[in-house]
């Protein structure tokens, strides 16, 4: 008996001092005999979860230049494909220019005659340059110029730029427009073939 008690003392003294979990509820006695209070663990604490860091939300959507039109000798018009840019404060860098398997081919009706790029909503340009690369060429390893006109560094004065189409062949085509005050630049394209 005297075994049995020390024992239950023991386990008391654990239990009271937290080596065997937290200390138990006072032991009952109905009998007048003592009880053995029996020690429960606790499990170990949970590592508390961290909150991912969140993006930030954009109060505006960033800017994008509008699209510009290729107007062809006969009048019809083609949307441009817009590639590299910076543009009030946006900038998206295209690595290359687009592939032509990428864009809709626009046949030009004959090698002479004016072909004209403008930006439907009234975005004026301080300059511009136009340019091409054979169609599998969008690494744009040999480009040749084609024409260009007014200053970059110069005020916003054009609304359209001319120029002759590139020789007969299949081609892809860069017009790249400045814009006012040193604000930025576009590049658009097109896939073209001149008879």
């Amino acid at each position: 008996m005297r075994g049995i008690v020390s024992a239950q003392l023991a386990m008391l003294v654990l239990v009271g001092c937290g080596v065997a979990g937290p200390p138990a509820a006072s032991p009952s006695s109905t009998s007048g005999s003592p009880t053995a209070a029996v020690a429960t663990a606790t499990p170990p604490a949970s590592p508390t979860a961290t909150a991912e860091p969140s993006a930030t939300p954009i109060d505006e959507p960033l800017a994008t230049p509008p699209l510009a039109i290729l107007r062809l000798p006969d009048g019809r018009e083609h949307a441009a494909r817009t590639g590299s840019y910076c543009y009030m404060e946006s900038c998206s860098d295209a690595p290359y220019w687009p592939t032509a398997a990428s864009m809709i081919r626009v046949d030009v009706p004959s090698a002479d005659g004016t072909l004209a790029v403008t930006v439907p909503e009234s975005m004026t340009f301080s300059a511009w340059r136009a340019s091409y690369a054979d169609r599998d060429d969008h690494f744009a390893e040999m480009v040749m110029k084609l024409a260009d006109g007014g200053n970059p560094e110069g005020p916003p004065t054009l609304a359209e730029a001319e120029f002759s189409p590139p020789p007969s062949g299949e081609w892809l085509l860069e017009v790249k427009v400045w814009l006012p005050d040193g604000e930025g630049s576009v590049s658009y394209y097109w896939y073209v073939a001149v008879p």
